[in-house]
């Protein structure tokens, strides 16, 4: 049986040693959020309800961390493995305080399996799912919706998926990509509006890019050594970047490099690409989690969400999985 890993990062913005170790490089490096990003919603502790209920199949789960863990967690558990920055990202890459750095670097993990699923702390499993919802005949499950890449490149999230996209750009051949995968950029299993909307893109000269979703990711870590080797330069650039840097690249670039390479099995879109900003659509994503669809929700919150809000999102996974996982004290 194929074994897949479950992989998701987590910071707490309010540990005190974390925030003395940014303050030593936040005055020297581009700052890229402050510490509002790095917040604990309290919600981190249904992550790991859901997972056990919703993929009790999981082997392991490998927590990426600054070095704290939440002071719920039963570090005991025979399936979490905790991994500090400083056991898989090479030391001259740290301290790190940069995503990309720590989602780029994943291959080095030790016991990782070859097929793995990358979670952020805002992505949550919703239903119960077999281990074919993310990878058949090993390969990750997922699909391609081509763009014409139209992120504002003046702010650093929309010049990095630049960065991504003149990458893979100039990494493949798309008329050659196209020839070899066209059943998979056309493919029965996407709503009319992606195909209908490859199709345009097909016809264009050059490739423009790929709609990114903000949602687990299958990936093999195969593919993570391919990108090492190929782009090394590249890679070591961003991963020298304390902070996120407006030349940096981002995991998202790995997943087009599987898509474009056509290492996927083509599949339905629906059910794993729902976005909710926890502010303005606080009652739809309630909804979804009551009503366990779609299969994988993020719940992100883009800017200050009332305690009312979070508390609403509280009480439906209250209303769920009211009792403590295994990975709880």
């Amino acid at each position: 049986m194929m074994k897949i890993d479950f992989v998701v990062s987590w910071v707490d913005g309010s540990d005190q040693l974390w925030q003395a170790e940014r303050k030593k490089y936040s005055a020297k490096a581009y700052e890229d959020g402050g510490p509002g990003l790095y917040k604990d919603l309290g919600l981190f502790k249904y992550w790991f309800r859901t997972i056990e209920k919703y993929a009790p199949w999981v082997n392991n789960i490998f927590l990426i961390t600054f070095g704290h863990v939440p002071n719920w967690l039963n570090i005991n558990n025979s399936k979490l493995k905790i991994i500090k920055h400083d056991e898989y990202i090479p030391k001259k890459f740290l301290p790190t305080f940069n995503s990309n750095v720590i989602e780029i670097n994943m291959h080095r993990i030790k016991e990782l399996s070859e097929h793995f699923v990358y979670f952020c702390d805002d992505m949550f499993l919703n239903k119960p799912i077999s281990p074919d919802f993310f990878f058949k005949d090993n390969l990750p499950c997922d699909y391609i919706e081509l763009t014409n890449f139209t992120e504002d490149k003046l702010t650093l999230y929309g010049k990095i998926i630049s960065n991504d996209t003149y990458n893979i750009a100039k990494t493949f051949d798309f008329r050659k990509v196209i020839e070899l995968n066209y059943d998979k950029i056309i493919n029965e299993l996407y709503t009319n509006d992606i195909n209908q909307n490859n199709q345009i893109e097909i016809k264009s000269e050059y490739f423009r890019g790929i709609k990114l979703h903000h949602n687990p990711t299958a990936y093999l870590k195969s593919t993570f050594l391919d990108i090492w080797d190929t782009l090394p330069g590249l890679m070591e650039k961003t991963s020298l970047n304390r902070f996120r840097n407006f030349n940096d690249i981002s995991h998202h670039m790995f997943r087009c490099w599987q898509l474009m390479s056509g290492e996927f099995i083509p599949t339905s879109p629906w059910e794993r690409n729902a976005f909710y900003d926890i502010l303005n659509d606080n009652k739809i994503a309630v909804d979804a989690i009551l009503s366990q669809k779609p299969a994988c929700i993020c719940l992100n919150e883009l800017q200050e969400t009332e305690p009312s809000k979070i508390a609403n999102i509280v009480n439906a996974y209250e209303a769920i999985c009211p009792y403590k996982s295994s990975f709880e004290k």
